[in-house]
């Protein structure tokens, strides 16, 4: 598992504010590398003492335990269902999570 460095800019509909289009960053993914996307609501999400939700364990020990859960069909939903177990439920803010894998070459 690897994180993608931080990009600098505005959040979200802030665009406005800015004094032109954020930077294009191109990542390019090994084959059957899956990217995660998640919103701060995901990893924001607090339990009742107060800790964030623990997003990179969680999905590290997932992908350890059964390598098929970095697939996006399954990725997405674990980390749903990650983050409201988490936090019982109570979500404080908008949670957005979206899991691509690039397709294979044709033929492969």
């Amino acid at each position: 598992m690897r994180s993608l460095p931080p990009g600098g800019g505005l959040p979200l509909g802030y665009g406005a504010l800015a004094d032109g289009p954020p930077p294009v960053r191109r990542v390019p993914l090994a084959p059957g590398e899956t990217l995660l996307l998640v919103t701060d609501g995901v990893c924001e999400a607090r339990d009742g003492s107060g800790e964030f939700f623990p997003l990179r364990e969680k999905v590290t020990r997932a992908v350890a335990e059964d390598s098929r859960s970095a697939d996006p069909a399954r990725l997405a939903p674990l980390v749903r269902e990650g983050t409201l177990r988490h936090c019982r439920g109570r979500l404080v803010d908008d949670t957005t999570i979206f899991a691509v894998r690039p397709r294979p070459p044709a033929g492969h």
